[in-house]
């Protein structure tokens, strides 16, 4: 398993989990703030699958607005994206993604 990821699963199992039994419905947590974006993490959606796979909700919150691929105009400013881990192979997948407009 790589580190970061390594680092990212225990953030979220050691300092995250504890919210999980609050259920209290979306709540962020900042995991990451840079100079172009925060990151952050939906404690509410953690959700252990079978085959040990933990599934968390990231929002990305940017800075400035990009443009979509492929289009001239079209610009979003912040992504939801739906993360499985896969704790035992030390793999994870994006299941969904989402773009939301900047206005």
């Amino acid at each position: 398993m790589s580190s970061t990821l390594f680092t990212l699963v225990l953030i979220l199992l050691v300092v995250l989990c504890p919210a999980r039994a609050q259920q209290i419905k979306d709540k962020w947590q900042r995991a990451y703030t840079g100079a172009e974006s925060v990151i952050e993490i939906n404690t509410s959606s953690l959700k252990f699958e079978p085959d040990y796979i933990l599934r968390v909700q990231f929002r990305t919150v940017l800075s400035h607005a990009e443009t979509l691929p492929g289009t001239s105009d079209t610009k979003y400013k912040m992504r939801l994206e739906t993360i499985d881990f896969k704790l035992n192979e030390g793999r994870y997948r994006i299941s969904e993604t989402s773009l939301l407009d900047s206005s």
